[in-house]
């Protein structure tokens, strides 16, 4: 989805991907369940009032446009959350 939605936006198809169990992953990524999709920092699957961060290892389910749950975010979630992106 991710591959997806960059080509979408016209963006060169490259992010990092993190394991929260690796001890080289950085602290501010430990406490996101999987899969989660940050741009520029922000959590797609969450609103600016909802608290994006777990304190357990889970599994994240998101909603699609139809209703269904899905085990990873659309790529027009992920594109809309790009588009919607500060650019610092």
């Amino acid at each position: 989805m991710i591959q997806t939605a960059l080509r979408m936006v016209g963006a060169p198809p490259t992010w990092s991907e993190w394991d929260r169990e690796d001890a080289g992953t950085p602290a501010e990524f430990r406490s996101f369940g999987s899969p989660t999709v940050l741009v520029n920092g922000r959590d797609v699957g969450c609103d600016e009032n909802e608290p994006p961060l777990s304190d357990a290892n889970s599994c994240r389910v998101y909603v699609d446009e139809s209703g269904c749950l899905c085990g990873a975010p659309s790529a027009d979630l992920i594109v809309a959350a790009i588009r919607g992106a500060k650019v610092a």
